[in-house]
């Protein structure tokens, strides 16, 4: 993805090997792919990407650094969060929520 719209299937830049689940919400995605390795894209209202960044929000997947020390089995998206499990079990996530 880039900052122009397309309207043929693109694949995304930034990512290293290949997807193995994809979970999306509320404006922003979670692709994990085949190594564990967590990338986010979209808006970073409530920090629900996990990302320190001084835009508003990301047209292109970035690398959830913070998580490379574990190997992350699933991710899923929430309106305002997202969660991580890893292979030891345990969980974890960023955001936040309006209430």
């Amino acid at each position: 993805m880039s900052g122009k719209s397309t309207y043929l299937p693109t694949p995304p830049k930034g990512v290293k090997g290949f997807a193995r689940i994809i979970a999306t919400a509320r404006k922003h995605t979670a692709l994990l792919n085949h190594q564990g390795e967590v990338y986010m894209t979209g808006s970073l209202l409530f920090g629900k990407l996990g990302i320190e960044s001084k835009v508003n929000n990301f047209r292109e997947f970035h690398l959830q650094q913070s998580m490379n020390q574990y190997y992350v089995k699933k991710v899923a998206c929430g309106d305002y969060h997202t969660l991580a499990l890893t292979d030891n079990g345990k969980v974890f996530s960023c955001g936040g929520s309006l209430w």
